[in-house]
């Protein structure tokens, strides 16, 4: 059996008590461009090669938090650009609000982007069968008691 969200209930309760001033959502990247001109703290005696980035990101649903809807810009300090291909598989998207309205209009951003995750399939068994998956990539879930899943890596 292949369960795509199986998990995920577990997942956003765990994060609503840990993360009480962010939101989670669902979404898509359509953007994502250089921020021009805002310094990132860097001592003299570094190479810093990191610089603000803005990203587009239409809401799909938002899992905790603050309810968000449409398009919204969003601000991280990340060392390049991802490529296109790889923006398209990211989907969960922790988001938190720029407080302060200079950096808001400086970033040209309502939020901070502070974590993103791509999907990840998870398959569920009945049973716990000795099929030569490690112990490390055992996951269970109290919505799914007598449940064995793990999940596999991404090949593509």
């Amino acid at each position: 059996m292949k369960r795509q969200s199986g998990l995920l209930m577990p997942t956003v309760l765990a994060f609503a008590r840990a993360h009480a001033d962010e939101t989670l959502i669902l979404g898509r990247i359509v953007d994502q461009g250089i921020i021009e001109d805002v310094d990132i703290p860097c001592s003299p005696e570094s190479i810093c090669l990191d610089s603000w980035t803005r990203w587009k990101i239409v809401v799909g649903e938002t899992l905790h938090g603050p309810r968000i809807k449409g398009a919204i810009a969003a601000a991280r300090v990340q060392h390049g650009l991802f490529v296109p291909q790889y923006r398209k598989k990211f989907k969960v998207f922790v988001l938190e609000p720029i407080q302060d309205e200079e950096k808001r209009r400086l970033l040209g951003a309502e939020y901070y982007l502070k974590d993103m995750s791509v999907t990840h399939e998870t398959f569920c068994l009945s049973s716990n069968s000795e099929v030569g998956i490690s112990e490390e990539s055992k996951l269970t879930s109290p919505n799914m008691p007598g449940q064995y899943c793990f999940g596999l890596p991404d090949n593509e």
